[in-house]
């Protein structure tokens, strides 16, 4: 019996770097793509507004994000123009693109071909990126002298066609898989890569993320300021908390101290389980104090008409009128 259960955790352990090796980036790409779908799920339940700007960061780039996630479109392709080391291995000198900013991004940075058609033309034995096959992500011909003139996205080039693919057959289906999704499991394994500073540890990848030094350049890496300061907001900071905080009860929703602090919703000193507006952090009187419905509604109104209209899908009970891209 026990060389038995020996030769299966051998076989499985055979299995699991067979997977590894020949699919790079393929468990990262699960990981992320399942915390993007458990953002996607909760964001179209949640009424916490808090919960709301931590799924905003993860999902669009930034707190104020707003739209249906599972209509966002690629952004143009000349936004990925530049430098790739730049967007996916470091957290400096540029504020729009950067490490962390998004789901959707490092997605982008772990699965898009890289130069010279890396990771397909290194070893032999990676037949899949992210788990799709080189075809699937326009690289059919990389590494051949019929390669043509695609181009990849590099420290010195950027390819329509793969980043385009990369959106559209990595990147969409996460956005569309929410209600497939256990938040719970891939929360644990996000726990399980995470490094002593907190950011996520993709891998053991020594190179810049530009995609021209070989496979492992294929990545994304938090260096820089990334999480140092408010400069470069992280989508992995506060999801873990805000996919586990619970919804709002009405009681909470129509407190003094709920609606006198729209503006500024946030959670960071809230256990996760604890709703925002508990008895602890307000005045007896205020946490008891309760609105009718059509008052509640008539405030809310009040305010909604006051608020930038990047600021208006912050509070829960406000409408998604549109789609906006950041990442």
């Amino acid at each position: 019996m026990m060389m038995l259960k020996i030769l299966m955790v051998m076989v499985v352990s055979c299995v699991m770097a067979t997977v590894s090796q020949t699919d790079h980036n393929g468990e990262q790409h699960g990981i992320l793509c399942g915390l993007l779908g458990a953002a996607v799920k909760k964001w179209k339940t949640t009424n916490h507004p808090g919960v709301k700007k931590a799924l905003a960061q993860a999902i669009f780039g930034n707190k104020n994000g707003k739209g249906d996630p599972s209509e966002l479109q690629f952004p143009f392709s000349k936004e990925y123009s530049e430098n790739r080391e730049v967007y996916c291995g470091k957290c400096q000198g540029n504020h729009d693109h950067y490490p962390g900013k998004s789901i959707p991004h490092d997605l982008i940075c772990l699965c898009t071909v890289g130069s010279k058609g890396y990771p397909f033309v290194e070893h032999g034995s990676i037949n899949q990126l992210c788990g799709k096959e080189r075809k699937d992500l326009g690289c059919e011909y990389c590494g051949t002298s019929s390669r043509g003139t695609v181009q990849e996205w590099s420290t010195s080039g950027n390819s329509k066609t793969h980043l385009e693919n990369t959106w559209n057959k990595i990147v969409k289906p996460c956005l569309q898989k929410g209600d497939t999704v256990n938040a719970d499991e891939t929360l644990k394994k996000l726990a399980e890569r995470r490094s002593s500073d907190g950011s996520p540890n993709w891998g053991s990848h020594h190179t810049n993320c530009g995609g021209d030094s070989g496979a492992a350049s294929i990545c994304v890496g938090y260096s820089g300021h990334c999480g140092t300061n408010n400069d470069y907001p992280q989508w992995w900071e506060k999801l873990e908390k805000a996919l586990s905080t619970p919804n709002l009860t009405p009681t909470e929703l129509n407190s003094t101290a709920f609606l006198n602090n729209t503006h500024n919703h946030d959670y960071d000193d809230v256990p996760v389980g604890q709703a925002e507006t508990s008895s602890q952090s307000m005045p007896p009187k205020a946490a008891s104090t309760v609105h009718s419905p059509e008052e509640t509604r008539t405030r809310l109104l009040s305010l909604s008409s006051n608020q930038q209209s990047g600021n208006s899908l912050t509070h829960p009970l406000l409408c998604l009128l549109s789609a906006h891209f950041f990442i």
